[in-house]
């Protein structure tokens, strides 16, 4: 039987669906900032929900097969969660399961190995409204981090009043500091980065795929000296990034600066693929 996976992000929501034999028939994916606002008082804002509802209309309308609904960091934050829960429940029928970041991250790993076959890399998904680090050797997850901040929430909490040199040294040094405190981290060491989520693909659309050091400054260096109109322009990017693409690009710049990592893969895989290939391979998930 066909299976539709939704995720339910802080930025976007994805939906994959997937034959029986796990053949992706089509992916859709809407942009409705679930997240705007939120950042300072942790609460879900009405238009944001209504936009959210509103997107997951359509992706059931396309839906096929049995479906499953994920949120992530940005319901599973706030403070009204409950109150979003039951407004998808009435208006669309779908029973949203609201994951933890370890679970993201289990999920996040296991869409990668099971289409990619990695064994040594340290995985960075850099949503909206959180960053979830999996560290690989040989092919085992030797540890997992869950970041409460994403692409929108660095945004809004240190860019909205634009992006200054205090800011940005402000915002590397926060996400370098926590990166820095993760055990597990100190006493790996990775050397390759693989990148998920709208901040890594915007990167691999300016350039390729897999790219050195050098390649991933020059291009973070080219969107931040871009003004707002031109990222806009920018492929991967667009109107619906232009204004939180910095954040993201922080995130990644300080994880990468910390580990020292040498080299950068984007792989369209995330959450919608682990989900699939998890509960086709295990029970109870």
């Amino acid at each position: 039987m066909e299976k539709s996976i939704i995720d339910i992000g802080s930025n976007s929501i994805k939906m994959n669906v997937f034959a029986e034999d796990g053949t992706k028939l089509f992916r859709r994916r809407y942009t409705v900032s679930l997240s705007e606002g939120m950042n300072e008082d942790l609460y879900l804002q009405p238009e944001a929900m209504e936009r959210t509802v509103k997107g997951l209309l359509m992706l059931l309308a396309e839906a096929k097969g049995d479906v499953i609904a994920l949120a992530t960091a940005a319901v599973r934050k706030a403070k009204n969660r409950d109150v979003f829960l039951e407004k998808v429940k009435k208006e669309t029928g779908l029973d949203v399961r609201v994951i933890d970041g370890d679970r993201e991250a289990f999920y996040d790993f296991y869409g990668v190995k099971a289409t990619l076959g990695i064994r040594d890399c340290l995985i960075v998904d850099v949503g909206g409204g959180s960053t979830e680090l999996i560290g690989v050797k040989g092919g085992f997850v030797v540890g997992t981090e869950s970041i409460p901040y994403g692409a929108r929430a660095i945004s809004e909490l240190y860019f909205k009043d634009g992006e200054t040199e205090d800011k940005k040294k402000e915002a590397f040094d926060k996400i370098f500091d926590l990166v820095d405190k993760i055990e597990w981290i100190n006493k790996v060491r990775f050397t390759s980065i693989i990148g998920l989520g709208g901040t890594a693909h915007a990167l691999g659309m300016q350039s390729k795929e897999e790219i050195t050091a050098g390649e991933f400054e020059e291009i973070c260096d080219k969107i931040e000296n871009a003004d707002i109109d031109t990222r806009e322009k920018m492929e991967g990017i667009g109107d619906k990034r232009a204004d939180i693409i910095f954040g993201g690009i922080t995130i990644l710049k300080a994880i990468k600066n910390r580990i020292s990592a040498t080299k950068f893969i984007v792989s369209d895989k995330g959450i919608c693929d682990g989900v699939f290939y998890a509960e086709r391979d295990f029970e109870n998930l």
